[in-house]
């Protein structure tokens, strides 16, 4: 439909207001709140925000300042910069190739911009051709929403590989740093080196529920598939971060040959759905979301690759492979390292691992999950 007092004759979506309208949805969910305590918020009607979510309408530039008070995670600049350049596009444009030729100029100037102008050039063959709601079923299944997110909320790190983020990140910092501190801070670091954290059971649950908001995988190796199947374990951990939606997956490998994965994935999934059941009143939302969340869990068959994998739950220097080794990756391209022993009452429990050997054990681990099939 042609707005109204102007002459454009344009007749579609902005895809790029679609793809944003989609993000700002995915975000509504993650907080828990609704469309019209979204928009009461901004200072919107609850109708006129939903369009906004639908692709419909666009949010104007000066509502920059509500929408970050709202999504604490979404970035005030790179927001602006975004909404700029719909406003461009949307001023003096009527044919899909006025809107993509747009796109073309303003990634000129604005290269984080371009990355995700390159992954939208795709939908403008599908413009005009295709109902609105399909090209937005479209968007959603491409990467197009997650790049818009990325830029919203990382923009520093913006088009880093997220394996990169961390060493951008400490050289940043270190750039940063007013120089008459380096000293204070390389001595600081050199210590850190020399004690490795010990933890026991209950540091990492505590430590896991704190970033469960964080996570996007978990890679782990067990060597005794009970110590992860029998129920004392979901007693003590209540895997809470598979609920949250920017975690992806969970994938183990084990090495106990009482269990194939079929059956090691199945004692998980029941025994972690009992121990939630006995706790029903503060688990409500997890009992009715299990199938979906347990979607995310894998597990595989190590046997094939006894030998390589012993070698991944052995500690730098040490010749005896401890019981368990696990990888959390983080939303800000951080890799979290642990390895430890099955028995939390021995003196040595676990311990993390440092940034070189939780780096080099998860490019392990992920080639050998590929050649297990």
């Amino acid at each position: 439909m042609a707005k109204k007092g102007s002459s454009s004759s344009k007749t579609f979506k902005n895809p790029l207001v679609q793809a944003l309208g989609i993000v700002l949805h995915q975000m509504r969910n993650s907080i828990g709140l609704n469309s019209d305590e979204v928009a009461a918020k901004i200072g919107l009607g609850g109708s006129s925000y939903r369009m906004i979510e639908a692709g419909s309408a666009i949010l104007h530039p000066g509502r920059s300042l509500n929408i970050i008070q709202v999504y604490d995670k979404i970035e005030f600049e790179p927001l602006c910069r975004l909404l700029v350049a719909v406003q461009v596009m949307e001023t003096g444009t009527e044919s899909v190739d006025d809107f993509k030729n747009a796109t073309i100029l303003l990634g000129d100037t604005d290269p984080q911009l371009q990355v995700i102008f390159d992954a939208l050039m795709p939908v403008w063959k599908l413009v005009g051709k295709e109902d609105a709601n399909k090209i937005g079923q479209y968007i959603d299944k491409t990467e197009i929403p997650n790049l818009i997110a990325d830029f919203l909320t990382t923009n520093k790190h913006f088009g880093v590989e997220l394996e990169r983020r961390l060493d951008v990140q400490l050289n940043s910092l270190i750039e940063d740093t007013p120089s008459i501190y380096l000293d204070f801070i390389l001595d600081t670091l050199r210590s850190l080196k020399k004690h490795r954290l010990h933890y026991f059971p209950e540091e990492s649950r505590s430590w896991e529920n704190d970033n469960k908001h964080n996570f996007i995988n978990l890679y782990a190796v067990i060597k005794d598939a009970s110590s992860l199947l029998d129920k004392p374990n979901f007693e003590s951990f209540d895997y809470n971060y598979l609920w949250q939606p920017q975690f992806e997956t969970l994938q183990y490998i084990f090495l106990d040959e009482k269990y194939d994965s079929d059956t090691a994935k199945k004692l998980f999934c029941e025994n972690l759905h009992s121990a939630l059941k006995d706790k029903h009143v503060r688990y409500q939302v997890e009992l009715k979301e299990f199938d979906e969340a347990m979607e995310k869990v894998s597990f595989k068959s190590g046997k094939a690759k006894k030998k390589e994998l012993l070698n991944l739950v052995k500690q730098k220097n040490d010749d005896d492979p401890l019981d368990l080794l696990w990888v959390f990756t983080l939303k800000n391209g951080n890799k979290v390292g642990f390895i430890s022993s099955s028995e939390s009452e021995k003196l040595f429990y676990g311990t993390t691992l440092n940034y070189r050997e939780t780096n080099e054990k998860l490019d392990s681990f992920k080639q050998i999950w590929e050649e297990l099939g």
